[in-house]
């Protein structure tokens, strides 16, 4: 793990040995996952999504990136998005890791977690060619979510994942 600042990411996305760059927006330790009911874990796992202090600042550097609004405020100005000539598209993807830990699927948190994006931002879903993946990522006790585009390189098709981090960008290489 090291530190980039969002000036840096287009290079460090440019670099050959880079396949994947998660960048966190959010993390939060302490969940007891294995004692919850299916509502209560998919509900607590909503609540952290949707109060990340720094969906902003995720989105921005992913718009840095792709440049995809000229003005980030583009991507949550409610008023000014019907008038809008592109909207993105999203898609919310959940990995788990732990043996029989969860008594919810992925797909549970992607559909309960998805569609309060989708209030929160009014952007369209798409499961394929979507423009933004937000990503929520699980285990025993833990959770961080970040913001990701894949993008496919021209010279090897390769999948680059990037998420945002809650005080720092922080980027992980895999």
């Amino acid at each position: 793990m090291f530190d980039v600042g969002q000036e840096c990411l287009q290079k460090v996305l440019e670099l050959r040995c880079i396949d994947n760059v998660l960048v966190i927006i959010g993390a939060k330790t302490g969940f007891d996952f294995a004692n919850l009911t299916e509502e209560q874990s998919l509900d607590i796992l909503t609540d952290f999504s949707m109060n990340l202090n720094v969906w902003m600042k995720g989105l921005s550097s992913w718009n840095r990136v792709f440049d995809f609004y000229q003005n980030n405020e583009d991507f949550h100005d409610q008023e000014k998005r019907p008038k809008l000539e592109k909207i993105p598209t999203f898609r919310c993807t959940c990995y788990r890791t732990g043996e029989n830990l969860h008594k919810f699927s992925s797909m549970d948190v992607a559909r309960h977690v998805g569609g309060k994006v989708q209030e929160k931002f009014g952007w369209g879903v798409k499961m394929k060619n979507f423009d933004i993946e937000y990503v929520i990522n699980v285990d025993d006790n833990q959770a961080y979510a970040g913001i990701g585009k894949k993008k496919q390189n021209h010279e090897k098709t390769r999948e680059t994942l990037f998420t945002f981090k809650l005080h720092n960008a922080k980027l992980l290489s895999f």
